[in-house]
C-alpha cells in the first residue's frame, strides 16, 4: 500500500538521516524526558513555535500534507508506527 502512495505522488521516504531529505518528520526527546515531534524543511533551523510539536494528533495530519503537497521528493520520516499507519490510510484514501 506505502509503495503505491509514495509513487503516486512521487515522494521517497527515508529511515536513514539524510542530507538530501527535502523536508524531516521525526521524534525526538526533551531533556526531562517528553516525547515531542519534529516537523520541518530545515533541521538545521528549528523553530520551536512552529516545528516542535508535543501531541502526535497532529503528526499523522503533517504526514498526508507533506507527502500530498508534492513539494517534497525526498523525506525523512521516523515516528511511531501507528501514526504512520494512519497517515497513509488517509493519503489512500486520497487516491
Amino acid at each position: 500500500m506505502e509503495e503505491k502512495i509514495l509513487e503516486h505522488f512521487g515522494v521517497e521516504i527515508s529511515g536513514n538521516w539524510d542530507e538530501k531529505c527535502d523536508f524531516y518528520i521525526y521524534e525526538e526527546s526533551t531533556y526531562d524526558g517528553y516525547e515531542v515531534y519534529v516537523v520541518t524543511a530545515n533541521p538545521d533551523t528549528i523553530n520551536i513555535r512552529e516545528n516542535v510539536h508535543y501531541y502526535n494528533t497532529e503528526i499523522s495530519e503533517q504526514i498526508v500534507d507533506a507527502i500530498s503537497s508534492r513539494k517534497y521528493k525526498k523525506i525523512f520520516l521516523m515516528v511511531d508506527s501507528m501514526d504512520r499507519e494512519t497517515a497513509f490510510e488517509l493519503l489512500e484514501e486520497m487516491i
